[in-house]
């Protein structure tokens, strides 16, 4: 049968997407409006320095792309996105994880490639559904030994 998901309220698009024109606001809300169906929303190459407000208000998603923004921080708010399985965040300007990422239980999958982080922090050891942890060890100088 047919479940409604709840619907997401736009507030607007982010001004990097809607100074990229009628084609980017388009796509984006195309995005918001099928990842409310299909739990999986992909915003690669988008020109986001952060993450929209309505994209966290989909706590439900399973898969998440942010791949190939400019993003330089995830907000302690991703970590009421409990549903998620699947985050990518590759090609960005990460340094730090907020440690909040600690409530992401279903998390199997985290890739962090192409990013600046140099110290993986402790709240990534208590993911225990975590299976695939993809990042750029050359910049990692700090590995927490709980973790190892």
């Amino acid at each position: 049968s047919f479940v409604q998901a709840p619907s997401v309220e736009l507030i607007s698009p982010p001004e990097a997407i809607i100074g990229r024109g009628m084609e980017a606001i388009i796509d984006f809300l195309a995005s918001i409006f099928f990842a409310q169906r299909t739990m999986r929303l992909d915003l690669t190459a988008m020109g986001l320095e952060q993450i929209p407000p309505e994209v966290l208000l989909l706590t439900a998603l399973k898969r998440l792309v942010l791949d190939r923004n400019n993003l330089d921080a995830l907000p302690p708010e991703i970590g009421d996105m409990t549903g998620l399985q699947e985050l990518s965040v590759t090609d960005n300007e990460l340094q730090i994880l907020p440690p909040e990422m600690r409530n992401l239980n279903n998390l199997t999958e985290l890739n962090l490639q192409g990013n600046l982080i140099t110290a993986v922090p402790v709240a990534i050891g208590s993911l225990s559904a975590l299976t695939l942890l993809s990042l750029d060890t050359d910049n990692v100088t700090s590995p927490p030994k709980e973790i190892v």
